[in-house]
């Protein structure tokens, strides 16, 4: 269960890792393809 339990927060870690990286990448395309501004 203790393994279980890890594994779980560790995919749950990853998961939310991906998703931010996700977001952030689709921010800079945005960005990117208005070009109003630079980062």
């Amino acid at each position: 269960m203790k393994r279980l339990g890890k594994l779980h927060l560790l995919v749950g870690i990853l998961a939310s890792v991906l998703l931010m990286a996700q977001a952030v990448i689709g921010i800079m395309m945005y960005v990117d393809g208005s070009g109003n501004e630079p980062v």
